[in-house]
């Protein structure tokens, strides 16, 4: 009952790994949560680490969401029943210290913060989403507002580090141009490795008015040389729908913040192969979104990308998923695949996979897609 792999995170070089324990037991503190760190040396790994909230809460859930460095030296973990977030670092071999804990300026019980999160490359800014949070604004300032006035609304809170002073200070709250109820922005979070681009999921915001409600949004925000945060851009599928999940679940950047990988693991669309967004429907098929960045700035597309086998209904294609650091690698999870065909296939053409898929016979088997 631990859910050992909730969250999962790599860097060293793929040498050191976190894994959240969200639901662990910490004595008599139910679902306290824990995260333990492994170290690969010579091929071989081994646990090095088994840490715990500074301040274990029943139904905390720390390690529901963790991240690491690109050197693996610095580690996030979000505690999100307590509404905060902790910074480790590693100090020689093996030794973790707890560097700091971080809550929003304004955060109040219930607002999600340390849901979702993310720490740059550099280890040196981190991203706090706080999808419940509830202040009407749409102004992006270095502190939070204290009225509320909504209802889930949600926010990104921004932290960075002083190496001088070994010490993280909230930089910038960052809030929807179009912020409105049951928006729930900050539900998921990305950076990239400079810190200097975030994009923040908004899963409830509505499509900008077309009717879609709950179909979803991702704003793109970026920081210059000042540290002055802007929004950059509102991205949305190609044709919003409601309920498809845009979002909800998970966001990518490649390192350098010019590509963008979206799920949307409900969406309904039979198309298959890349861009098909037809009338005909399929129970909850999924389908991935990609986004990209020019030199000047413009964000374009989406390129959405569904599974070969979209007449399948229940796929949940897009539930997880990977991108490389190039953005030019993706895997796609779909937990619902049926199919009772093993082995990997389909390496050639699409018609074979197609082919292939069509079977059924292992009801939620899985399976993992590659482009």
């Amino acid at each position: 009952g631990a859910r050992f792999g909730s969250s999962v995170a790599l860097g060293n070089g793929g040498d050191t790994l976190a894994v959240g324990a969200s639901h662990a037991t910490d004595g008599t503190t139910t679902w306290a949560g824990a995260v333990y760190l492994f170290n690969r040396s010579n091929g071989v790994w081994s646990q090095k680490r088994k840490l715990a909230s500074p301040s274990p809460a029943s139904s905390g859930y720390f390690g529901s969401v963790v991240d690491l460095s690109d050197t693996g030296t610095t580690l996030a973990v979000g505690e999100e029943g307590a509404d905060s977030a902790h910074l480790y670092a590693l100090d020689g071999t093996d030794t973790w210290g707890l560097q700091q804990s971080v809550q929003g300026n304004n955060t109040d019980t219930g607002d999600n913060f340390g849901s979702a999160l993310a720490l740059s490359g550099d280890g040196l800014t981190l991203a706090v989403g706080a999808s419940g949070e509830d202040e009407a604004s749409t102004v992006i300032a270095s502190v939070g507002g204290i009225t509320n006035g909504g209802t889930n609304v949600g926010a990104v809170y921004v932290f960075t580090f002083d190496s001088a002073g070994a010490s993280w200070s909230q930089q910038m709250y960052l809030k929807a141009p179009n912020a409105e109820d049951s928006d729930a922005m900050g539900v998921s979070v990305a950076l990239s490795d400079d810190g200097n681009t975030l994009v923040a999921g908004a899963s409830g915001e509505d499509g900008d008015g077309n009717g879609a409600t709950g179909a979803g949004t991702v704003y793109a925000f970026t920081r210059d040389a000042g540290g002055l945060w802007t929004h950059q851009a509102t991205l949305r599928a190609s044709v919003p729908k409601s309920d498809d999940a845009f979002a909800r679940e998970s966001l990518a950047l490649s390192s350098d913040g010019n590509r963008l990988a979206v799920s949307a693991h409900f969406d309904d669309s039979a198309a298959t192969g890349l861009d098909g967004q037809p009338a005909t429907t399929t129970t909850d098929v999924g389908a991935v979104h990609l986004f990209s960045r020019d030199g000047g700035g413009a964000w374009s597309g989406p390129v959405t990308v569904k599974p070969t086998n979209s007449a399948l209904s229940n796929l949940y294609f897009g539930v997880g998923f990977a991108f490389s650091n190039d953005g030019r690698t993706l895997a796609v999870g779909a937990d619902g695949e049926s199919s009772s065909t093993q082995d990997v296939i389909c390496a050639t053409a699409e018609s074979a996979c197609t082919d292939a898929q069509a079977n059924s016979g292992a009801v939620d088997a899985g399976a993992l897609y590659l482009y």
